[in-house]
């Protein structure tokens, strides 16, 4: 093989080098390329999903301090009816003596 046949064959090869490299660029940077729209759906589906996590803390929030309140009325409630009926059983108590005194 003679210098210029070499240089021939060597042309090709740089040429098919620069080629491939071409090709593998390209595909790698379509590649990146929806890597990165991938990335950044994942991210904004994540921010949707924090605010959505903040949204339903906020309501478990609001109804916990509901469950409380009703749940202090409730007790209230129970204690005024036990105070009625201990009200009841004493005046009971005072008519049934009223009543023994009486008769």
């Amino acid at each position: 093989m003679t210098g210029p046949e070499k240089d021939g064959l060597l042309a090709e090869s740089v040429d098919e080098v620069v080629t491939s490299f071409n090709k593998m660029h390209l595909q790698y940077g379509s590649m990146a390329s929806y890597f990165a729209d991938s990335v950044c759906k994942l991210a904004t589906e994540v921010i949707h999903c924090r605010q959505r996590i903040l949204v339903l803390d906020n309501t478990i929030k609001s109804k916990e301090s509901q469950i409380q309140k009703r749940d202090v009325k409730l007790m209230e409630r129970d204690n005024s009816i036990r105070v009625h009926e201990l009200d009841r059983e004493l005046l009971e108590r005072n008519v049934n003596e009223l009543n023994s005194e009486k008769a």
